[in-house]
């Protein structure tokens, strides 16, 4: 009977392991399949094995510090005396100590020592196993943190406190900051791990021993060095992280930080130090008594030069002298603000204000004239919706604003996709058939100028209808969209079943997808696979359904671009483009961002450093998706340029009539906009002062005020020959509503210089929005 009880634990650590293997399949198998659909596979690829080696690697670290220290834990109670209870317990305690000799006598009597050991020994290996796996997991999320760490560039900037790279705070001391922890953490558990070691061989506190050097007393004291010597470690990085203090009159180290906090820091490193070497020699001596005035100095800097000091100088030096004082800390706050946000490129000009305009110069500017924006995007997206939604089941999500050359000059447009929401189906429609089989894409788009309107108060439509109609200059070839902002439902196409394309007077026309997109069900293996990915069993039991059937989901564009490339952030106006092959390509502008750039003030908690390194594009028909890098300067696409190498394509690769369309990202520049109205002052005295605090106007919309967002126009600038497409913001003085000056954003792939401040004659008033 024993030997077949034998068998049970590996059968069912066998079946376990096969059931959690299969929960992990059911998980990653999708995931690559998806992410082949979109030919980015080699992507998983790394991905999944950067993820997969820093798990090995931490799991190993992990399980090597704790069982390192059990092990050296069980050595030295073999060799030490155990004792039934501590003996340095108080008389008061006797009475349990013989309870628990008791206890010990009665686990003699019926032999149940042996069986407790191996269960103890047992239980403690799983145990360890366990928190290792948990530690590791813990570590699994740093994948990307530590390829920067090993991969990143220069910014060839210095901070002004440490002189080091700003290559340093953005990659370098975040991981590094988070692996001291984790280790601490290690260590930490590696101490209980040998406490209860200790504890199960009865001679936990049994730590007085002089006649061996290596005794447990000493094992404990080794493991507590070691724990502060991370502390001390902790508060080295602690130092750099004054770069981003808040207490001075800006962000980052101000004169206290700097002549108080960091003396304290390094003050306390050093006393963390001898505290640790003296703990080791309390680990082979009885008399602690410098230990413990350690432990008062470590106690009382922090407290007194820390606190009273630093409060002192504070308070009688800094706060009567400020200004004196803080000068150079603003100074490097400018600075660096301006640098984390992309301002110190922004170009100031003087715009002269004329009321006195002749036909000859108003001729000049016909093109800007042509393009005078006559529709707000709110409002002509209920205007849409009325007039060419057609069907219920269609929807006009987002109304975006482009430039087409029409008539052989550049008009600008509006226009907005008609994407499909199975939702507005009638109830009896709402069949598994119908959403997942029949009812797959919208289809087409409208597309309007900005600057005309028909005789009855209406947009004037270059493209409308279904099929949609064409202009000489602009011709949808697919208009079918896949792929869009609002197709969150998973479809499967190319089945027996034909799709909804569009209605057709009293009939529908019908289609079969031809397009690379979707996930080919080539097998009844992954047919299986999905269905359960899915929840959806009818996936596997359809007639209609076969070898040639693609399956789609997770269709939304955004959702597309986050969960290919987590690491960047994206703008959230992704903007349509109908390419000269007539074509439907979607185009999102991508950031990559930091919270840890030094002096830099924050916009919010996540970022005081922006930059729009990446822009996106995605066919709206195949699900085709691409990545060109658009600043070539920021060292953090630089690193991921080298973390994911090939990945990232060069700008210059994007097709010309896709590169036509590129502009300044609006979400970018709402940042800017928000950071320039205090740091436009450039002189420390000025900007402590807040003498010329700026403010985004308010303008009326409907009968409210809101916020004025910035906005796009053509138009042509007077130091400037051509149109461009700019985005432009007014700006306000503080608590006044007369204008200013406004900010103008232009994307311009020859010069970084694409930011300029027009500002106006300050003798003159020029009214603002809601003067007007």
């Amino acid at each position: 009977m024993i030997s077949k009880k034998r068998f049970i634990f590996p059968i069912l650590f066998i079946t376990g392991l096969l059931c959690l293997s299969f929960l992990l399949f059911s998980q990653w198998l999708p995931e690559f399949y998806w992410f082949e659909s979109f030919q980015a596979q080699h992507l998983w690829i790394q991905i999944f094995s950067y993820k997969a080696k820093t798990f090995l690697v931490f799991f190993a670290l992990a399980y090597f510090i704790l069982r390192s220290q059990v092990a050296i834990a069980r050595h030295l109670s073999k060799k030490a005396k155990a004792d039934p209870f501590p003996y340095l317990l108080s008389k008061p305690l006797e009475l349990i100590a013989e309870l628990f000799k008791a206890y010990q006598h009665m686990l003699d009597e019926y032999h149940i020592i042996k069986w407790s050991k191996r269960i103890i020994y047992v239980f403690t290996e799983m145990i360890l196993i366990i928190i290792s796996l948990m530690l590791a997991s813990i570590s699994k999320q740093w994948w990307l943190d530590i390829q920067l760490l090993q991969k990143a560039p220069l910014f060839n900037k210095l901070d002004p406190i440490f002189s080091l790279d700003l290559s340093f705070y953005v990659f370098q001391l975040p991981i590094l900051e988070k692996i001291r922890a984790w280790v601490l953490l290690c260590v930490f558990l590696a101490l209980l791990a040998s406490v209860w070691v200790y504890f199960t061989n009865n001679i936990l506190l049994k730590l007085f021993s002089s006649k061996r050097s290596l005794t447990p007393k000493f094992h404990l004291a080794c493991i507590g060095s070691i724990l502060i010597v991370l502390f001390s470690l902790g508060l080295y990085f602690s130092q750099f992280q004054l770069l981003l203090s808040s207490r001075g009159s800006v962000l980052g180290a101000g004169f206290t930080d700097v002549y108080a906090t960091l003396i304290s820091f390094r003050i306390q490193i050093i006393l963390l130090l001898l505290l640790a070497s003296t703990l080791l020699y309390f680990g082979l001596k009885k008399k602690p008594l410098f230990l413990y005035a350690l432990l008062v100095l470590c106690v009382a800097n922090p407290l007194l030069i820390g606190g009273v000091y630093a409060g002192f100088l504070q308070r009688y030096i800094v706060s009567p002298n400020e200004l004196e004082k803080e000068i150079p800390f603003i100074k490097h706050n400018i600075e660096l603000t301006r640098f984390g946000y992309g301002l110190n490129n922004v170009v100031e000009k003087p715009f002269e204000i004329t009321t006195k305009q002749n036909l000859k110069e108003l001729y000049n500017t016909k093109n800007t004239m042509r393009n005078i924006r006559l529709w707000n995007e709110d409002t002509l997206k209920q205007t849409f919706k009325q007039l060419q939604e057609i069907r219920l089941y269609y929807e006009f999500k987002h109304v975006d604003v482009g430039v087409y050359n029409i008539n052989g000059s550049k008009q600008q447009v509006m226009l907005s996709a008609r994407e499909l929401d199975i939702t507005q189906l009638s109830s009896k429609a709402k069949t598994w058939v119908n959403e997942h089989l029949i009812y797959t894409h919208g289809f087409g788009l409208c597309l309007s100028p900005v600057n005309q309107v028909s005789p009855e108060g209406l947009p004037y439509f270059f493209i409308k209808d279904l099929p949609p109609t064409k202009t000489d200059d602009l011709a949808i070839t697919q208009p079918e969209i896949y792929f869009g902002e609002a197709t969150d439902n998973y479809v499967i196409t190319n089945t027996k079943q034909a799709e909804f394309n569009y209605p057709k007077g009293d009939q529908n026309e019908e289609i079969h997808y031809h397009g690379k997109g979707g996930i080919q069900l080539s097998s009844l293996f992954k047919r299986f696979i999905f269905s359960w990915h899915l929840s959806d069993s009818k996936l596997l039991f359809s007639s209609y359904i076969t070898r040639n059937s693609k399956l789609m989901f997770e269709r939304n564009i955004e959702t597309i671009a986050r969960k290919i490339t987590p690491f960047l952030t994206l703008d959230s106006d992704p903007y349509l483009v109908i390419t000269k092959e007539g074509k439907l390509v979607w185009l999102i502008d991508a950031y990559t961002k930091s919270n840890r750039l030094p002096y830099s003030e924050s916009f919010n908690k996540h970022v005081n450093y922006i930059r729009n390194s990446v822009i996106i594009s995605i066919d709206a028909y195949d699900g085709h998706i691409n990545y060109y890098v658009k600043d070539t300067q920021d060292p953090i696409i630089q690193a991921l340029e080298k973390i994911f190498p090939g990945f990232f394509k060069p700008l210059d690769k994007l097709s010309t009539d896709l590169f036509e369309h590129l502009r300044y990202p609006r979400d970018l520049f709402h940042v800017q906009s928000k950071m320039f109205r205090t740091y436009h002052m450039k002189n420390p005295q000025l900007f402590y002062n807040r003498e010329d605090l700026w403010e985004i106007p308010k303008e009326t919309y409907g009968e409210s005020k809101q916020e004025m967002t910035p906005y796009y126009i053509v138009s042509q600038y007077p130091d400037e020959t051509e149109d461009s497409f700019s985005l432009v913001l007014p700006f306000t003085p503080a608590k006044k509503n007369n204008m200013l000056a406004f900010f103008r954003a232009h994307f311009d792939p020859k010069t970084k210089l694409n930011l300029t401040i027009y500002t106006f004659p300050k003798k003159r008033t020029i009214f603002g929005p809601l003067q007007i």
